[in-house]
């Protein structure tokens, strides 16, 4: 069975940013590996797109997340300070200008292993240099498909444990902006030999769930309602720029 409820998926409101930020090194570093899973290739485009080259990037990152627990700087961050998303590039950009530099004088970052990230996948999903684009827009641009991408694949995960994976292989694609055009709904409910009305109700569950999804893992780094549906806004707008 299929797992609608928002409740079941959401946390408490900033508890992975917290969390990540605490004084218990296992479970900390559970919550950085959750928190940093959508926001490290945002990370690393951005300074890509500043100028740094591969290796430099990757040490970059991998320092600049080093740093944010040594000095503990997640356990202070709360709404009250405005986005997470905001205060950890205003974060970055310093450590930029600033802590790496003397670190990469010093030789202290490379051998740092903070995360685990497949680097040569990062680099190939680096995208092209786009006219006007800046390096704050990609970075934007990249959280918004990063949370898109990691809300998909839990969506997949979900239909995959309920053994209806070929469901969601199927009808995935009508997610977002998809309509039925063509009678498209009634080629896919053939394809898994479901009626037309029955595959336009699954598709709506599909969508319900996936929405609850996105609302979950934006609702960690918000404190409100309101501030979910602006920041869903927000997401759209990177992601079309």
């Amino acid at each position: 069975m299929l797992v609608t409820e928002f409740e079941r998926f959401a946390t408490t409101n900033w508890s992975i940013v917290r969390a990540a930020g605490g004084t218990s090194c296992e479970s900390s570093r559970r919550a950085l590996e959750t928190l940093f899973e959508r926001y490290w290739f945002p990370l690393y485009a951005y300074v890509r797109r500043n100028g740094l080259d591969e290796n430099a990037a990757k040490d970059m990152v991998q320092s600049f997340v080093a740093s944010l627990l040594e000095r503990n700087d997640l356990e202070i961050v709360g709404p009250e300070k405005g986005k997470f998303r905001t205060f950890l590039l205003v974060s970055l950009k310093n450590f930029l200008n600033n802590d790496f530099k003397r670190q990469r004088a010093q030789k202290r970052g490379g051998h740092l292993k903070i995360l685990s990230i497949n680097w040569e996948q990062a680099e190939r999903r680096i995208p092209e240099p786009v006219a006007q684009q800046s390096p704050e827009k990609l970075f934007e641009k990249e959280w918004g498909l990063s949370l898109i991408n990691q809300t998909l694949s839990d969506l997949k995960t979900q239909y995959r444990d309920a053994n209806k994976l070929e469901v969601f292989e199927e009808l995935s694609s009508f997610l977002i902006g998809h309509r039925d055009e063509g009678g498209s709904y009634l080629v896919a409910g053939r394809r898994l030999n479901m009626s037309e009305s029955a595959t336009k109700s699954a598709i709506f569950r599909m969508r319900q769930t996936y929405r609850q999804l996105l609302r979950s893992h934006i609702a960690e780094t918000v404190d409100n309602e309101q501030a979910i549906d602006e920041e869903i806004k927000e997401l759209f707008r990177a992601i079309q720029s």
